[in-house]
């Protein structure tokens, strides 16, 4: 079985290795990596060997690499050690460990398949979307609603006597939860898990950021940061919101905003869009959802200039082309209807 543990399955499991480890990884990518390391032992093994090397902290830095076939239509192959008989790779490196090398080696690899055990297993998923500017109410099967922003994609999970769970994925969704004390209801998004039992929250999540806002009730913010060898070790950071607060995540980062009037918070609902000392940054990144037409930034500086303002939905493009008056911003309108946004000299 050993002999399986070619240098291409070790190329492999480095790439995956380096993925998860430095990168909070895809539900796509993570269901990828699920059915390589299902394929057999030779790969668990191997995944397990590379952690083991790591843990070890060995340096590969700077040795020559090789090229072979990429793994799984990937773009590229994973450096690895040049002379395979001074190395933890390969055929050769269960040969060359001692005793208590090995037994660690061991241990690593009883310690992911644990770890890796709720990856391993694939959720039946109803997708939920909406195109730009259409908002959609749903219905789901506990009673609980999920009112579904423009440009937004939900995916849940079938409930079952335990959970009631949730990825949101992108744009917003507003969220009013029916009580279940034997059921918590859960949302994820990447690596932060809201969870609830009973109440009323509206999460944001653009360009990599996510924003939760409380108006009834209280939830739970557990934000999972990744251990930097191990990519299924995660620390939990847990914050809980009272109503009128707010929270946004960034970067694996948690902040908490100014407190809100209950009837200023989630007003896209009623076609209305608010925001008070926001960078514009964000508040374009809502813009977005609401027109069909391209919105850019010609000076990356712009987007941390704070806007405060209140407008219909249904007028984003005419607050676009009114922004000279707002920020110190010139707006071009092109040709095929779409804009960029200048600094002003």
């Amino acid at each position: 079985m050993d002999k399986q543990i070619t240098d291409q399955i070790i190329a492999e499991a480095e790439h995956w290795f380096n993925m998860l480890g430095t990168e909070q990884g895809s539900y796509t990518q993570r269901r990828t990596f699920t059915d390589w390391y299902e394929q057999s032992l030779a790969h668990q093994k191997a995944y397990a060997q590379v952690a083991f090397v790591h843990e070890q902290g060995f340096d590969f830095s700077g040795i020559a690499t090789e090229t072979s076939s990429p793994p799984l239509a990937l773009s590229t192959t994973p450096a690895r050690p040049q002379n395979l008989s001074t190395g933890f790779w390969g055929k050769y490196s269960l040969r060359i460990l001692s005793g208590g090398q090995y037994a660690a080696m061991g241990a690593a690899m009883f310690l992911i398949a644990i770890l890796t055990t709720p990856y391993l297993t694939t959720d039946t998923l109803t997708e939920y979307a909406t195109a730009t500017g259409e908002i959609e109410q749903i219905l789901l099967s506990d009673g609980s609603k999920i009112m579904l922003g423009a440009q937004s994609r939900v995916e849940t999970v079938e409930f079952t006597d335990s959970e009631r769970r949730v990825y949101m994925r992108e744009g917003e969704a507003f969220f009013s939860i029916a009580h279940d004390k034997d059921r918590p209801f859960i949302v994820i998004s990447d690596n932060t898990r809201i969870q609830v039992l009973g109440t009323q929250f509206n999460v944001n999540k653009s360009d990599g950021n996510l924003q939760v806002s409380l108006l009834e009730g209280s939830v739970e913010i557990i934000q999972a940061v990744e251990h930097r060898i191990l990519p299924f070790v995660t620390t939990d950071q847990t914050v809980q919101l009272m109503p009128t607060q707010t929270i946004a995540i960034k970067d694996n980062k948690m902040q908490m905003s100014e407190p809100k009037t209950i009837e200023g918070m989630a007003t896209w609902r009623i076609g209305q869009l608010t925001y008070n000392n926001m960078p514009f940054i964000d508040v374009v990144a809502d813009m977005r959802r609401y027109t069909d037409k391209k919105i850019s930034l010609a000076d990356s500086s712009i987007g941390a200039l704070p806007i405060t303002a209140t407008f219909a939905s249904s007028r984003v493009e005419s607050v676009i082309e009114e922004l000279g008056h707002i920020l110190p911003v010139f707006v071009k309108k092109t040709a095929s209807g779409d804009y960029i946004i200048k600094k002003k000299q």
